[in-house]
């Protein structure tokens, strides 16, 4: 009987302390369970003219001219600083200064970038100097290639001395578009 007693004393305690922990145990385990991994930075990731285009051309590469002009993608050493206007700042500026580039600019440089959920808008300035219009649109080719290479860029205005960098190379003035002209990630997915 005494043990019966202490039975019907000691099961509801328990009942009680096993409730009670429950709260506790599941603190517990979600203090125990390991955080989200976090990935490390996207690096930063430009384009360049391929020296012999003519040759395998890396993972994501355009071809401009088969056989004589191609852009490929190259990580930038500069560490990502985490924000789209500065890691863009850094990727152009590691394109510009590319020693492989088919075009030359002694003043060539990146005046603003501004970021707004996706939407980016590039000023540059400076002169140009190309062997022909197809060098002048590999050029445009290689800035909005390089700035869609960032994964937040879903749309960018990009001029080049306050003009739209698309009028770069066109044939006929019909081509032509206005400064505020917005390319989308799906205009420079389709090249």
């Amino acid at each position: 009987m005494k043990m019966n007693g202490v039975l019907q004393i000691a099961l509801p305690v328990l009942f009680l302390i096993a409730c009670g922990n429950s709260e506790q145990q599941t603190e517990a385990l979600s203090l125990n369970t390991s955080p989200e991994e976090t990935l490390p930075p996207e690096p930063l990731v430009y384009y360049y003219f391929v020296d012999s285009p003519d040759t395998d051309l890396p993972a994501g590469s355009v071809v401009i001219l088969p056989d004589i002009l191609a852009l490929a993608p190259a990580e930038s050493d500069v560490s990502p600083a985490s924000d789209p206007g500065i890691d863009l700042s850094s990727s152009l500026q590691a394109m510009i200064d590319d020693t492989r580039n088919q075009w030359t600019s002694e003043n060539l440089e990146v005046t603003s970038i501004s970021y707004d959920q996706g939407s980016v808008s590039v000023a540059l300035d400076g002169e140009i100097e190309a062997a022909g219009d197809i060098v002048l649109v590999a050029f445009r080719m290689q800035v909005l290639l390089t700035v869609f290479a960032n994964t937040s860029v879903d749309s960018a205005i990009v001029t080049l001395n306050g003009e739209c960098i698309g009028n770069l190379g066109i044939s006929h003035e019909s081509e032509a578009r206005p400064p505020s002209f917005a390319f989308t990630r799906a205009d420079i997915e389709s090249w």
